[in-house]
């Protein structure tokens, strides 16, 4: 049974079992030139991200492998290289 106004809703009809909610929420479709655009931005921050992550480890393994770096300066490398690998391993699992 439709409701006789459009922006009015009867919570009343709706039976709900207990120890459940529900949940109203009236959202606006995305247009092709909206997902299009949001789609093109998300590879593009996708795209930036991988460089900067590639070039940080590109660095860090010039530090670990010179042989004019200090242990110091391996050590830090260490531990941004571990993040790296980290990082990508944990969003390979998802977790």
């Amino acid at each position: 049974m439709e409701p006789q106004d459009r922006q009015s809703i009867d919570l009343t009809r709706l039976q709900v079992p207990d120890g459940h909610r529900y949940k109203v929420s009236i959202e606006k479709d995305e247009s092709p030139q909206e997902l299009r655009l949001r789609l093109i931005r998300e590879l593009v921050v996708l795209a930036v991200a991988t460089l900067f992550v590639i070039a940080i480890g590109a660095i860090c393994l010039v530090v670990v492998l010179g042989k004019s770096s200090s242990p110091d300066d391996r050590k830090w490398a260490f531990g941004i290289l571990s993040g790296i690998a980290g990082g990508c391993v944990g969003h390979l699992l998802r977790r």
